[in-house]
């Protein structure tokens, strides 16, 4: 299943169109993922459900934004936040569930699978964000990386920046035995097994994405 950031309907004017999506984002297997820069969607919840029903949308997942990275401030930190969110779940929820069939929505579905004691992550399992080539990044300019899309805008003490390669110049098997990425799996491959002997939550979130550790 492919990804596809879209944002929604054109009164979401931080990055909101007007113009029919391409057929490439109209398959029911295609997950539309509003990035979400800002708080005013939540207060859209029947504008963004009808959106995704008039596009053909089966899948959706919300990108609450975060503070990470050079992102020092998030506009979720407002007084109210936690209630106004909880309100625009509760009515997509409701929207959702009503659907024939019903949209898949990627929180929901995460969120019930943890209440019901689903075991979403087993021995050995991981999330695809910490999944070595479950996602593979690529900028404007060529330079491409895996793990947390997220990685591939900034860079750390210990390993630079994250970039693995360049799509004009770099083969994805001379990425893979880099020594370069051998480190980065093993940093990121230590990080997820200590998640998963010490925390309670692992069997929720997998070890969580390396961008937020």
């Amino acid at each position: 299943m492919g990804g596809v950031g879209r944002s929604g309907p054109a009164l979401l004017r931080w990055g909101g169109f007007s113009r029919p999506l391409p057929a490439l984002c109209r398959p029911c297997s295609v997950s539309s993922r509003p990035a979400a820069r800002s708080a005013s969607w939540r207060a859209y919840p029947d504008e963004l459900f009808d959106f995704y029903q008039e596009n053909g949308i089966g899948s959706v997942g919300f990108n609450v934004e975060e503070i990470e990275g050079p992102h020092a401030a998030s506009s979720l930190q407002q007084a109210g936040t936690p209630e106004r969110f909880r309100r625009f779940l509760t009515r997509f929820l409701t929207l959702a569930r009503s659907a024939d069939p019903p949209l898949l929505v990627r929180e929901f579905d995460s969120s019930a699978a943890a209440l019901l004691g689903v075991r979403r992550y087993g021995p050995g399992a991981r999330t695809q964000e910490n999944k070595p080539w479950a996602i593979v990044n690529v900028d404007c300019d060529g330079n491409f990386s895996t793990y947390s899309p997220e990685l591939l805008g900034v860079s750390s003490l210990t390993h630079g920046g994250f970039t693995l390669g360049n799509l004009a110049t770099d083969s994805l098997e001379r990425a893979v035995a880099s020594a370069r990425f051998r480190r980065l799996e093993d940093e990121v491959g230590r990080g997820v097994e200590m998640c998963r002997e010490s925390c309670a939550n692992f069997p929720f979130c997998g070890g969580g994405p390396p961008a937020n550790k």
